[in-house]
Order: C-alpha cells, then sequence, then structure tokens
C-alpha cells in the first residue's frame, strides 16, 4: 500500500489567495510590504496603591498571623525558614547596684552573620550600644 498525500496545488495562481490582516493569527510581517505593518500602540499600566495593607483589629492594634523579624547587626529581614537566626534576650542590670531589673533587651542575629563567624562581635557591640545609650539617658 501507498501512502496517499492530499494533493495542493503547485501554482500559486490556481489557488485563491487571502488578503491577511494584522487581526488574523497568521498574518506576518512582511519586511519587504511596509504596509504589513500596524502600528503598535502601548497603553500605561496604573501604578499600584501607595498605601500598605495591615490587618488591624478595632482598636488599631497589629493583628497579622506572621511578623518578620529584623536581624538586630545587618538590619536583614529574617526569613521564616532561616533556620541558624536566634534572638538572645540579654537581662537589663542596674548600673548601681548591679542587679537584674526584671527587663531584658532582645537582640536577634540573622544566620548570616553567624556563619560569617560574626555573631559573637555582633552581639557584643549590640549590647555595649544598648549600656552607652541606657547610661546616657540616665545623665
Amino acid at each position: 500500500q501507498r501512502n496517499t498525500r492530499p494533493s495542493f496545488p503547485r501554482d500559486s495562481s490556481s489557488a485563491t489567495k487571502k488578503q491577511a490582516t494584522p487581526s488574523d493569527p497568521t498574518f506576518v510581517l512582511d519586511a519587504r510590504n511596509p504596509a504589513s505593518f500596524a502600528p503598535i500602540v502601548l497603553r500605561q499600566v496604573p501604578p499600584p496603591p501607595k498605601h500598605s495593607i495591615t490587618m488591624q483589629n478595632e482598636a488599631g492594634e497589629n493583628v497579622d498571623l506572621y511578623v518578620p523579624r529584623k536581624c538586630s547587626w545587618t538590619n536583614r529581614l529574617i526569613a521564616a525558614k532561616d533556620h541558624g537566626s536566634v534572638q538572645i534576650n540579654v537581662a537589663n542590670v542596674d548600673p548601681v547596684t548591679g542587679l537584674y531589673t526584671g527587663e531584658a533587651t532582645a537582640f536577634a542575629l540573622a544566620g548570616y552573620v553567624r556563619f560569617q563567624s560574626e555573631g559573637d562581635m555582633a552581639l557584643t557591640s549590640l549590647v555595649e550600644k544598648n549600656d552607652a545609650k541606657g547610661t546616657a539617658t540616665e545623665e
């Protein structure tokens, strides 16, 4: 058995030519025919709204389910999947008596800082800045 192919007219004059239009999906731009080029129409996209959406209750308190932390040293956002990050609470001490006041200051360090082996230096510097700020306000 022989595969039979459908017969197409080989001569372009015998086939009826359809005029292509820009709305036709088979329309092709022809560099030799400038009439085939349609003008390009650009439309402006409106900018996104400037206000941010926050979830607040009637009292105005923030009730978001997840509020990301920021690294105290680099100010980077700490992602939920950053399992190398830590938050360390450092006790506030009365400068006169040296006793714990019952309050603590929280410092968050990203996993990136710890990975670079700068966690100890960062925490020491943050605590020293916090102590200097605390003694300056008391004087």
